[in-house]
């Protein structure tokens, strides 16, 4: 959720200097406000029956190196109360830091590549346990790591001098880690979780319609998305107050899913630019997610 919240503000600013780029040699500096909301679909009984919401505030600075070509650097931040599931609730806060360049090639085609990392802490973890009439809280925390990198590209067909559409392509990859931990006490419900790794592979193929030289600009996007491999997920646990440990497999999130995104861009002078956009999920039967974002963008 914190990658793709970071991704919609850089989006942002990459669509920005796709339709006003700047000249060789000038800084771009750029800001913005993302977040989602994601509901579960699932029973109480399988720990998905939740929500979470998620925030992040990212700030960034590019530099143009040729009349096409623009490379920078970014930092996001979260701090957010999660519930994915009526039985537990955590704060998650992290930092992200990522690296980014963008390419335009013929004046309609483009290509951007970003590679991000983000240092995560889970705290106040709190897991409710049902004893007949009487509930126990147990808690714990740990930290965790995030390693990614993400290929866009797309081609604009010119429909007379203010629209554009076109198809666009994009491919992301991300290794996530979260550190073991013990639940604090030693009561016969407290739990020791082992370290969990996993990954994601998503491709997706998508069709844009972009407007300019309006005052207000707007956009809509349509893609399809495929998570590749297996998604499923392996943990192990145990009680503290025994040396035994056992394993399950949580199932992944559904494999294919349509994004739906509409925006709008507005220039508010010749160097400076306000972007705001929305976006939701369909075709997934175990979730809905809602995302928007605004920011906003200065060349100098």
């Amino acid at each position: 959720m914190m990658a793709r919240d970071m991704h919609n503000t850089l989006d942002g600013h990459l669509q920005q200097q796709r339709h006003r780029p700047a000249d060789a040699g000038e800084f771009a500096f750029f800001g913005g406000y993302s977040g989602q909301h994601r509901e579960n679909d699932g029973d109480s009984g399988a720990y998905n029956d939740g929500d979470a919401t998620a925030h992040s505030l990212t700030l960034g600075i590019g530099y143009q190196l040729t009349g096409n070509w623009q490379t920078g650097v970014l930092f996001s931040a979260a701090n957010d109360r999660q519930q994915p599931s009526s039985h537990y609730d955590y704060r998650l806060r992290g930092n992200m830091v990522a690296l980014w360049s963008q390419l335009t090639l013929f004046n309609q085609g483009w290509i951007n590549a970003d590679v991000h990392y983000a240092d995560l802490d889970f705290d106040d973890i709190e897991r409710r346990v049902t004893l007949g009439p009487a509930t126990r809280t147990e808690q714990g925390n740990t930290g965790g790591k995030l390693l990614g990198l993400r290929v866009q590209t797309g081609w604009d067909i010119p429909l007379g001098s203010y629209v554009t559409t076109g198809p666009m392509v994009s491919y992301a990859l991300d290794y996530g880690h979260v550190g073991g931990y013990r639940e604090q006490g030693d009561s016969s419900t407290a739990m020791r979780f082992y370290q969990q790794d996993n990954h994601s592979q998503i491709g997706s193929v998508g069709w844009r319609i972009d407007t300019r030289r309006w005052p207000v600009n707007p956009w809509a996007q349509v893609s399809y998305n495929h998570q590749f491999g297996d998604s499923d997920l392996p943990v192990t646990a145990g009680l503290n107050s025994t040396r035994t440990a056992f394993s399950r497999t949580v199932a992944g999130p559904d494999k294919n899913w349509l994004d739906v995104a509409v925006g709008a861009n507005v220039p508010l002078g010749q160097s400076i630019s306000a972007f705001a956009a929305a976006s939701t999920v369909g075709g997934a039967s175990d979730y809905h997610e809602v995302t928007w974002n605004v920011g906003i963008n200065a060349t100098f």
